[in-house]
């Protein structure tokens, strides 16, 4: 038998855990725990939304409500009648962001995005269209480290996309823009932008 300075040895000769050995494993266990935490290492989730109810949420609001930060939110093919607002303690943090995006990307059309107080956020791949008796832009930015990438943005009465208030360190590239009052509105900080029109 190896020796194990934690394993005493009963009077049947069988090895048994001594006190020591209990303290050491529970401060091991806290140490592994605060480790976790203080490292932000927590597992980030995937959820699906899906209209035929084969995934987790069949519209995209009831998933983005149910995902912590730093999740990703999958979105299956179809026509969503909704308008995605992103809530409060959503935010992802640098080098690991918070993702709606669509599984293929072209696929899923929405009625646009608000992307609330969610900083380092990523949403991609949607086809964004707004019903003709709304005035809200196809993306409406109120926060910052946004990347907003890869969405054909169509027939909007007013902006395609609008920023809110003084932002920062925003991405937005690779968009495509048509049919609509104004391409882009945005006031703020360190932009990055490339908006290309079909």
């Amino acid at each position: 038998m190896t020796y194990n300075p934690f394993m005493v040895r009963s009077l049947a000769g069988k090895p048994q855990k001594s006190l020591a050995g209990w303290r050491f494993s529970s401060v091991l266990a806290t140490l592994i725990a605060l480790g976790i935490i203080a490292s932000g290492s927590v597992q980030a989730n995937t959820l699906l939304v899906r209209k035929d109810g084969s995934g987790n949420y069949t519209t995209i609001q009831a998933a983005v409500n149910a995902m912590a930060a730093r999740d990703t939110v999958l979105v299956g093919p179809g026509t969503y009648a909704e308008r995605i607002t992103l809530p409060s303690g959503k935010s992802g943090i640098a080098g690991s962001l918070t993702t709606v995006m669509a599984e293929t990307q072209g696929t899923v059309e929405t009625q646009g995005f608000d992307t609330g107080n969610c900083n380092y956020l990523r949403i991609q791949g949607f086809n964004v269209s707004v019903p003709t008796n709304s005035t809200n832009p196809g993306f409406s930015l109120r926060s910052s480290h946004l990347e907003i990438v890869s969405n054909y943005v169509h027939d909007v009465l007013t902006h395609g996309i609008r920023g809110f208030g003084e932002l920062s360190a925003n991405h937005i590239a690779g968009n495509h823009i048509a049919n609509m009052g104004y391409a882009m509105y945005y006031s703020g900080y360190e932009l990055a932008r490339r908006i290309q029109r079909p």
